[in-house]
């Protein structure tokens, strides 16, 4: 289902009741609230905003801001996948990225890019040649980290180096044939090396931005996601 199949009619009901599943749930909940609130003098409702907000949301305050909109619909999982990237590509000073546990991310991205497409209209120009721009330094690092066995073959495994340029020549001069998944493939591949590549997160915002109108946006997919963060960025400082 996506979110834009539910009906907030019932939803925004809660402002009123709360139907509870047997009396002795209803008695629970509703001492529960009055002993908290009591102790901690606030309100049922405030407690009650406080339990959801500590069981749904990460302790990080950025992390929690990008979960809050991503629950509230004020953006969608490309969004919120480009800001947290954005995160990760402001290292501290040279050419790492400010955090290393992003494969995650990465991965949960590369899922939803099966049916995506390279943008290739004018619209999307500076998106692109900001991707572009970092998937050349990608290139660069694989070239110089990683060894060919075999110059002939554009196997993954036998030529990564060729195989890299392959892809970034083909999203330069044939656009319209790159596929944005056989990227995070390729970073999904190199991991060793681009994980903790400044570069890396930087292209992988600029890919949030070409697609943003792409994505499938369900709300199963968004619980996901929100999980993700939560982990990840438990380790943010």
């Amino acid at each position: 289902m996506t979110l834009k199949d539910v009906s907030f009619k019932s939803i925004t009901g809660l402002k009123k009741t709360v139907v509870y599943s047997n009396e002795r749930e209803k008695a629970f909940m509703e001492g529960a609230l009055s002993i908290l609130s009591v102790a901690n003098k606030k309100t049922p409702s405030a407690i009650l905003e406080d339990l959801v907000e500590q069981a749904l949301l990460p302790e990080n305050e950025t992390a929690k801001k990008i979960c809050k909109q991503l629950y509230s619909s004020e953006i969608n999982n490309v969004k919120a996948l480009g800001a947290v990237f954005d995160i990760y590509a402001a290292g501290l000073g040279g050419f790492e990225a400010r955090y290393t546990n992003g494969f995650e991310l990465v991965e949960f991205f590369h899922s939803n890019l099966v049916m995506a497409t390279y943008p290739t209209d004018e619209q999307h120009k500076g998106d692109r040649k900001h991707f572009l721009a970092n998937f050349k330094e990608i290139v660069a690092k694989i070239e110089h980290d990683k060894t060919s066995d075999d110059e002939d073959s554009l196997n993954t495994a036998e030529s990564p180096v060729k195989y890299a340029k392959f892809e970034l020549e083909e999203a330069t001069n044939e656009p319209d044939f790159f596929k944005p998944i056989n990227f995070t493939q390729l970073l999904k591949n190199h991991w060793d090396i681009l994980g903790n590549y400044t570069y890396t997160y930087r292209a992988l915002v600029a890919m949030c931005n070409l697609l943003q109108e792409q994505i499938g946006d369900y709300a199963e997919e968004r619980i996901e996601l929100v999980e993700i963060i939560r982990k990840v960025s438990k380790e943010w400082k």
